[in-house]
Formats: C-alpha cells, structure tokens, sequence
C-alpha cells in the first residue's frame, strides 16, 4: 500500500532531515507508479475486468496522483522543485501530459465507456508520463543521496521503489497485449519489464554487487521479500505466456487479481528499508556477483 501523504510536518525546513528525504523519494516513487496505476485501471476497465471496482479504483488513483504531483510541485516535503530548474522542468512536462490525458481517465471513472481511440492516448500518454516521472525521481534521489549518508540503503529504497512501478507497468503491458495494442511492441516491453522485476526482486532479497544492492538480514524484510516471491510466482505464468504469444482469460484474471497485492506488499517491504535508515543494520555488506573476482 501506498504510504500516506503527509507533508504539513516537513514545511519550510531550511535543511532536510531524514524524515524529509525518505517523504519526498516516497512522493517520487508515487507519482512515478501512478503513470502506470492509473492506466492499468482503465485497461481492466476496457477489458471488462470488474468494471465498477476498478471505475472506483481509477477515480481514487487520479485524485491520489493529482495530490502528489502538487505536494512535489509545492515543494511541501522539501524546496527542491522551487530550487531545482531541472526537476521544476520535468514536474511542468508531467503535468502539462497529465492535463492532456485527464479528461479520459475522469470520464472512464465516472462512468463513461472506454474506446479503442482513448485506450491508444492512454499507451501514449502514460509512456510520456513515465519519461517524465522517471526523471523526477532521479533528481529527488540524487538530492537524497547529497542528505544522506547510508548509500546502500538508499540504494534498497530505490529498487524497491522501482519494484512497485514495475508491478503496475507489467500489468499494463500485459493489457495492452491483450487489447492488442502495439502488441510486438508491448510485448518486448513486458519482456524488459518482467527481466528487470525478477533481478531487483533477486537483488533486494539476495544482494547484488552489479546493481548495488546489499541482501537483506533482517528476517521481517526477509518474509515479506518472500511474500513478494510467492505473488509473483503466482502471476509469472500469465506473463510468461504472453510473451510466448498469448493472453487467455485466465491469464487475464491473473493479472487483474495479483498485481494489487504485489504493489502492496513491495509497499510494506520499502517500509521495512525505510526504517534501517540511517543504519544499514538490516543489510548485509554488498556481496560481490560480479563473474572477475
């Protein structure tokens, strides 16, 4: 689950604190997942995927995305969009996309049908969106890592940030896949995505010199790492068949029904990361897997 957006307690201080960091690289990893929530909503939607619940689900999601946008443009956690040229330009080409794009999601999410025009916007716009965000938390990262000093576990928090994206943009893929949508396309996505969930998830719970990421010792993270292991082996096959060139209703209630709980549980395990700052006393050192030794 997302973390709750509070930011009146981190208002106007001169120089961040930890607390500060770890909401504002909250607030990134938020709006960047969002891109990709948000479009999911709509392509169960138009996929005939529980309509009404994700009709609610997609109006929660745009209000949430709209709140966390504007705390990141309001620099509510920290000054850095009103500081930062570069980060305040990447959070203006988020939202001028966002603005184009809305008017779809709000008309979908108070009842209005889907169309196979709409969903073409939605695969554009939300690749845009994530371009966009994707450089928002970059730069939120790199001022977090000039604040803080425990690097590998900022390094944890990102990845298994990147880990909650990744749950929502698979899902997505694989919907666009099966509304045959740009399907060769979507489909070598779905691949990278999938590649790059099953390494940081091996990274995170293992460690992994080549990206950074120490291993986890601490046995709550340990579980709830396992936990993350065990949805996604639930989900794999569905994904797996579609890259080898099919979806099939089962499949597609699948990922209807294990993407959520994934993006939960990765939400309750960077919560667990978050906590080790600013000790690394959950983590193990960074284990060498490089094939030179």
């Amino acid at each position: 689950m997302f973390h709750a957006l509070v930011v009146a307690a981190y208002v106007a201080v001169a120089s961040p604190t930890t607390d500060q960091v770890v909401a504002t690289l909250n607030l990134a990893g938020q709006q960047r997942t969002l891109t990709q929530q948000i479009a999911k909503d709509y392509l169960l939607i138009a996929s005939d995927q529980n309509a009404d619940t994700n009709r609610q689900a997609l109006a929660r999601d745009v209000e949430t995305f709209e709140a966390v946008v504007a705390a990141l443009e309001n620099g509510e956690v920290c000054d850095s969009a009103r500081t930062d040229a570069t980060l305040g330009t990447a959070l203006k080409s988020l939202r001028a996309t966002w603005t184009q794009i809305k008017p779809t999601y709000t008309t979908v999410a108070g009842g209005g049908p889907t169309s196979p025009q709409a969903t073409l916007l939605i695969a554009e716009a939300s690749g845009k969106m994530l371009d966009s965000a994707e450089k928002v938390f970059a730069l939120c990262l790199a001022h977090a890592e000039k604040s803080v000093t425990a690097g590998p576990v900022l390094a944890a928090i990102s990845a298994a940030s990147k880990q909650q994206l990744l749950s929502q943009k698979i899902a997505k893929e694989y919907l666009l896949v099966h509304l045959n949508v740009a399907v060769g396309y979507n489909r070598e996505n779905l691949r990278e995505s999938t590649k790059q969930f099953e390494t940081l998830l091996s990274g995170l719970t293992d460690g992994d010199s080549t990206i950074g990421l120490p291993g986890a010792t601490d046995p709550t993270l340990k579980d709830q790492l396992a936990a993350v292991r065990e949805l996604w082996s639930n989900l794999s096959p569905a994904i797996q068949a579609a890259l080898s060139g099919s979806t099939s209703p089962a499949g597609l209630a699948s990922v209807a029904s294990q993407s959520l709980p994934i993006l939960n549980n990765l939400g309750n395990a960077l919560n667990q990361i978050e906590g080790a700052l600013p000790r690394d006393s959950a983590f193990t050192s960074v284990p060498d897997t490089s094939e030179d030794k």
